[in-house]
C-alpha cells in the first residue's frame, strides 16, 4: 500500500470517528434534553407537593378551630342540661314536700275534726 492509499485509509477512518462522533454528541445532547425535561417535571411535582401541603396546613388548622368550637358547644349544651336537670330535680322536690305536707295536714285535721 503506497503512503496515498494509507493516507486515504486514515482520512476514512478519521472521518468514521468524526462521524461517530457526532452520533455520540447528539445522543448526549438528546439524553441531556430528556433529563432537563424530568427535571422540569420534578420541579412541577414539586410545586404541587407544596401547594397541597399548604392546603392540608390549612385544612388542619380548620378542623382544630372547628373542634374547639364542637367542644366548646358540647360543654355550654352539657351546662345547659345540668341546670335543666337541677331546675327540674328542685321543682320535683319542692312538689313532692308540697304534697307531703298537704297528706300530713290532711291527715292531721281530720284526727283534729274526729
Amino acid at each position: 500500500m503506497g503512503n496515498e492509499e494509507k493516507i486515504i485509509s486514515m482520512l476514512e477512518t478519521l472521518v468514521n470517528d468524526v462521524n461517530d462522533l457526532k452520533q455520540g454528541q447528539a445522543k448526549l445532547e438528546q439524553g441531556q434534553a430528556k433529563l432537563e425535561q424530568g427535571q422540569a417535571k420534578l420541579e412541577q411535582g414539586q410545586a404541587k407537593l407544596e401547594q397541597n401541603q399548604a392546603k392540608l396546613e390549612q385544612n388542619q388548622a380548620k378542623l382544630e378551630q372547628n373542634q374547639a368550637k364542637l367542644e366548646q358547644k358540647i360543654k355550654n349544651v352539657k351546662q345547659e342540661l345540668t341546670d335543666e336537670i337541677h331546675k327540674t330535680s328542685a321543682f320535683l322536690l319542692d312538689e313532692l314536700e308540697r304534697r307531703i305536707d298537704f297528706k300530713t295536714w290532711s291527715a292531721k285535721s281530720r284526727k283534729a275534726l274526729s
